[in-house]
């Protein structure tokens, strides 16, 4: 030993702070915490007892840095050490990579198990060679049957010593390593025994396994209650390494435990799952708090917090918007059951009020189902475009009163004996409602219901009953009160005939909107809401398949019968009423053949081909069809039943595709170069107009506008081959052509010419094109007859700079000469964040947009606002529309 001291340190700075520390951990976690010379005595808890259970000790390692001083004391019975320099201290083995803890310090006082030290200090610096700290040990406090020792193998020193360290004190540039977890502070008390710790203010940093994305975690006092549970006082969570950063989630108080299952070496070997809850949390912008949620709670293995997104912008309709969503269950502090997963929603429109609302989805092993439930005092006036009035006129209506909203509830239950339950219930407050506030699921969704659906599916067969009410006046819906159906699909009665069923009973009524009139007389669908109708219905067909060499050949024959016991029925201006008997009948063929050839000759650099395979299909379905009750007489209570044409016709279809291979050699894989499909359908349309005579509406404009919305679906050719007779009766050709220039430049086009009206029903050109890593753009063109549309659309995508990124879109209708509507983005990358603005100009509403969206960096489905140019982040490249 270099240097001998008889003096103590015990009321040295850095023991008396030890001292403090030690006491702030050995108080209960729900206790203030005091600071106090001495360790604070307090009765032990059931809680606390089991956390202070004796468990094997790891090993402890530790050394210090040349030039540093150490001084090994006894005080009272607590036999210490007292250490300054490079201090480095480790516990666990390396190959145990997610349990291996690392720290070091500039200062630390370590406490040993009383009576295990002896004149094994020597052993702790893990050096071999001279340049040993100075060690001042009072002389009474090494035993001669101990000095020998000092002298000995410094490894075996090391093993006889690796497990007296009980605690230890750490300050000045703290840092604490454990696997992928790093954690930064000015001091630190860490309790080897029971896995506790105290330390002050923190910086933590732990990467997101998925993405690798570094999360920050800055605290004023951070306990580790246990191996797997934490607490943190005044905690900031952020991805952002500065000190102040641009957006953070904030609490006061912290609870988490870490639920993630891990092997002896400490290794996650399953799903990464815990728990949290947080009071008083805040979500930040530069520092400062824009929203704010008294206590949350929940679990962070779906990446659960209380606050899940918000959105701000404005628009000329409802101006300035801030629209919040929030983990329903966490926001109650709540455990979230199993299969269960909530969103609260919290609105504030300046031109409409404040809204609230729940979406609610659950799946679980013998039910799934949703819940959509929202409510806004809306003190403003819709701008969703021209509807129609009483007197035939378009104009913008108000709403009808101020409180406003839907509920929504789906539900799907799995039964014994393979039956399945459908229960649907849907409200809305108006017919505006849904347009003005949920428009996606306005245009795309399914139908707003009522309904109750009984289903047993088995092997070809089906039963379901059904039954249905309107709630929604301002709706047209048929009533099934109730309506049984049987299905049988492809039963084989021989080799050579397979039989098909369908057939329904039971009773109907059909509920139109009244609103849907027209200078205040008839109904555009010439008809109007009926009574009680008992209908019953069933369709037969046999089909006869035939191989003919390489060609499938099926003839089938169909017979169909419906009956109505009352059908009001408007001949001219009179009305007639009655039952109503119905026979079709159809008879045909369908065909198709397959063929392909490889040509291994074929090689262009130019081209980029590399052999070809030219796949060829053509097929063909000709049929005739009778009725003795065109489908205008009868009231439209169910598509595919009582709008049923009889007409006749043939539809041939060739569709090839040219494939190459692409990549070079190791890398080549299979791509279609060239599609072209091409289907021509000819018919023999007897119903050449379905719409009400100008004689019983006495408004020419009336059958223009039946006509013309029963005859933009013509347009498109739509064709079904398996039940010809719901194909639209409009003779048409079709082709859809896709040409891949190469992996990032793409040719689309698709083309429908009506042939009864000898026009172009809809026609469209694309060209998408990706130029890595930069630009992306497309260019395309759409023109559809029956609504007058002819657009040209126009997009493109810029990386300026890795700071920096542009979008823009623009749709202009050539017939108006004028812009439809205009959308352009402006992408700023911050540390470890993204920002957007979105300006958007709609014509089509007259509405104009302002929206600002924010996401971390790696997460873009974690974007505050609108996720829709999230993904140019990650690439540039854009599809045509």
């Amino acid at each position: 030993v270099d240097a001998r001291a008889n003096t103590s340190d015990d009321q040295s700075e850095l023991y008396r702070e030890a001292l403090r520390a030690r006491g702030l951990l050995d108080v209960a976690p729900t206790a203030k915490a005091e600071v106090a010379e001495l360790p604070v005595q307090v009765a032990p808890t059931a809680e606390k007892i089991r956390l202070n259970r004796p468990k094997p000790q790891k090993r402890v390692d530790f050394s210090v840095g040349p030039g540093g001083t150490v001084t090994h004391q006894q005080i009272g019975e607590q036999s210490v050490i007292i250490a300054k320099g490079e201090i480095m201290l480790s516990q666990g083995s390396p190959a145990q990579s997610g349990e291996y803890l690392e720290l070091r310090a500039d200062a630390a006082v370590l406490y040993a198990v009383t009576g295990k030290l002896g004149g094994g200090v020597t052993g702790l610096f893990g050096r071999d060679e001279p340049e040993k700290p100075s060690i001042e040990t009072p002389p009474d406090e090494i035993s001669p049957e101990e000095e020998p020792r000092l002298s000995g193998d410094r490894q075996s020193d090391r093993e006889s010593v690796g497990e007296w360290i009980s605690a230890v004190y750490l300050e000045g540039d703290v840092v604490l390593m454990r696997g992928q977890r790093m954690i930064r502070a000015s001091r630190l008390y860490y309790d080897f025994r029971n896995d506790q710790a105290l330390i002050l203010d923190v910086v933590a940093r732990a990467l997101e396994s998925t993405r690798g994305l570094p999360i920050y975690v800055r605290a004023e006092q951070v306990r580790q209650l246990s191996p797997t549970e934490y607490t943190a006082t005044d905690a900031q969570i952020t991805t952002s390494e500065f000190y102040t950063p641009h957006v953070a989630l904030g609490a006061k108080t912290v609870y988490l435990k870490d639920r993630t299952p891990r092997n002896e070496k400490g290794e996650i070997v399953g799903v990464e799952a815990g728990t949290y809850k947080a009071t008083h949390t805040t979500l930040n912008l530069e520092g400062t708090p824009i929203s704010y949620w008294p206590v949350s709670s929940g679990d962070f293995s779906r990446d659960r917090m209380a606050f899940k997104s918000t959105k701000f912008g404005y628009s000329s309709d409802f101006g300035a918007t801030m629209e919040t969503r929030w983990y329903f269950f966490n926001l109650l502090g709540l455990d979230q059951p199993e299969g269960f997963d909530a969103t609260f929603k919290m609105d504030y429109f300046t031109k409409r009020g404040p809204g609230t609302g729940i979406d609610l989805d659950y799946e679980r092993e013998n039910y799934y189902g949703l819940f959509r439930g929202y409510y806004i005092y809306d003190d403003g006036d819709d701008d969703i475009g021209d509807r129609f009035d009483r007197s035939g006129d378009r104009k913008n209506n108000a709403p009808d009163h101020k409180n406003r909203g839907r509920a929504l509830w789906r539900h799907r239950q799995f039964l014994p004996k393979d039956w399945e339950l459908t229960l649907e219930v849907s409200y809305i407050s108006d017919d505006q409602y849904m347009e003005n506030f949920e428009r996606n699921e306005f245009e795309n969704g399914k139908d707003q219901e009522t309904l109750a659906y009984l289903l047993r599916r088995q092997e070809n067969w089906q039963f379901s009953v059904l039954a249905n009410m309107r709630i929604n006046k301002f709706l047209t819906q048929t009533e099934h009160l109730p309506d049984f159906r049987f299905s049988l699909i492809g039963e084989p009665l021989t080799e050579w005939a397979t039989f098909y069923h369908d057939s329904r009973a039971g009773v109907v009524r059909y509920r139109p909107d009244n609103r849907r009139l027209f200078n205040g007389k008839y109904r555009v669908d010439n008809t109007g809401e009926t009574g009680s109708v008992m209908r019953a219905d069933a369709r037969e067909e046999l089909e006869f398949p035939l191989k003919l060499g390489p060609v499938n050949v099926t003839p089938f024959v169909t017979v169909r019968g419906t009956t109505w016991d009352d059908s009001p029925e408007r001949i001219g201006n009179r009305h007639s009423r009655g039952g109503q008997n119905r026979i079709f009948a159809s008879y045909g063929v369908r065909g198709n053949i397959m063929f392909s050839k490889v040509d291994d000759s074929i090689e262009s650099e130019l081209l980029d081909l590399h052999r070809m395979r030219h796949v060829i299909k053509a097929d063909m379905t000709a049929w005739n069809a009778h009725t003795n009750v065109p489908p205008k007489r009868i009231t439209p209570f169910d598509s595919g039943v009582e709008d049923i044409d009889d007409f006749g016709g043939v539809v041939f279809g060739l569709r090839q595709r040219f494939q190459t291979k692409r990549g070079g050699p190791g890398h080549w894989r299979s791509v279609d170069w060239i599609t072209w499909d091409v289907e021509a359908g000819f018919f023999n349309d007897k119903e050449t107009s379905v719409s009400v005579s100008d004689e019983a509406t006495g408004d020419r404009r009336v059958a223009r506008l039946f006509d013309a919305g029963r005859r933009t679906n013509r347009s498109r050719g739509d064709f079904i081959s398996a039940r010809p007779e719901d194909s639209i009766s409009s003779s048409f050709v079709r082709s859809d052509f896709q040409y891949r220039i190469s992996d990032s430049t793409v040719v689309v086009h698709d083309a429908v010419f009506d042939l009864n009206r000898g026009n172009v029903g809809s026609t469209g050109l694309s060209l998408a094109v990706q130029r890595k890593p930069r630009l992306a753009y497309f260019v395309g063109w759409r023109y559809i007859h029956d609504t007058d549309n002819n657009l040209l659309a126009f997009g493109a995508d810029y990386k300026l700079s890795e700071k920096h990124i542009i979008a823009f879109r623009e749709s202009y209708d050539i017939a108006e000469g004028r812009n439809l509507s205009t959308d352009f983005t402006y992408i700023r990358r911050w540390p470890r964040w993204y920002t957007a603005v979105t300006i958007n100009i709609d014509r089509a509403i007259d509405d104009l947009g302002i929206n600002l969206s924010i996401w971390p960096e790696g997460a873009p489905r974690l974007a505050l606002g609108s996720k829709r140019y999230t993904g140019l982040t990650e690439s540039v490249g854009v599809r045509p529309n």
